[in-house]
């Protein structure tokens, strides 16, 4: 029975010691961080090398590789003056100058690289980090191992000054269908009949004041909504006529109906 129990008791103390060992190595992480993604033919970025450690951060030391066809290395330099750098050329040795202060996450290492010009669009270009080792501060002097990373960046298009939404890029673009023309003084609208500057002012029509018509009579406007037209000359004669022309023949028809009913009596 105590064998049972000491072995169950090894057994629950070896997965505890591996979970909090576990626990520990995901705490401790160094990466890559790009100031942009995607980047005109030209323009500058930056990549940044980070470090956590619960432990406190004592020095790391990696290399680094990018694509030379595409990108140019401005410059190389720590983030700030907690670390000194040891590294040459294209390796990043840098050591923590804080011996008094624990520093569990910083950034470390700064590369600035410009995308050289003539690169052409859609290309992707490539940074990489090697193996990194990561020294904690003095107390635990431990290392961890940090796999190798991998970080790209796409280039876009350099067009600076894209066509308008208009797509002809004018700068003095042709006035809208409603105005019909780019003049600066456009002819007055339909309404006015006329591109006059100062078009005659609306007639205001009164009642009992006479106004013309097309066919050259006048009209004259009472109180209420009907028009009263004068008639001419030539229209009152042909209506005497016509109407001595209808009283005669009422006359005879008259005459005609009354001798017919005295030769019946």
């Amino acid at each position: 029975m105590k064998k049972r129990l000491m072995v169950i008791g090894l057994a629950i103390l070896f997965m505890l010691t591996s979970v909090v060992t576990c626990y520990a190595a995901t705490e401790t992480d160094v990466t890559l961080k790009l100031s942009k993604t995607e980047v005109k033919a030209g323009e500058t970025f930056t990549v940044t090398l980070s470090a956590t450690c619960p432990d406190g951060i004592n020095g790391i030391d990696t290399t680094y590789t990018y694509d030379t066809e595409k990108l140019e290395l401005l410059s190389a330099n720590v983030a700030s003056s907690d670390f000194a750098s040891l590294g040459t050329d294209n390796q990043i040795t840098v050591i923590c100058n804080k011996a008094n202060e624990s520093i569990t996450s910083a950034d470390i290492y700064v590369l600035t690289f410009k995308v050289k010009d003539g690169v052409a669009e859609n290309s992707v270009a490539k940074i990489n980090i090697a193996e990194t080792m990561l020294d904690s501060d003095a107390e635990t002097d431990s290392e961890h191992t940090i796999p190798a990373q991998e970080k790209s960046i796409t280039v876009v298009s350099a067009e600076e000054n894209p066509p308008s939404d208009g797509g002809n890029g004018e700068q003095n673009p042709p006035a809208d269908e409603e105005t019909g023309s780019g003049e600066q003084n456009p002819p007055a609208d339909e309404g006015t009949g006329s591109g006059e500057q100062n078009p005659p002012a609306e007639v205001e029509q009164k009642p009992g004041e006479n106004q013309p018509t097309t066919d050259g009579t006048t009209v004259v406007v009472g109180d209420d909504t009907v028009a009263k037209t004068d008639i001419p000359k030539a229209g009152i004669n042909t209506i005497i006529v016509l109407a001595i022309i209808a009283v005669a023949g009422i006359a005879i028809v008259v005459y005609k109906k009354s001798k017919s009913f005295q030769d019946i009596k």
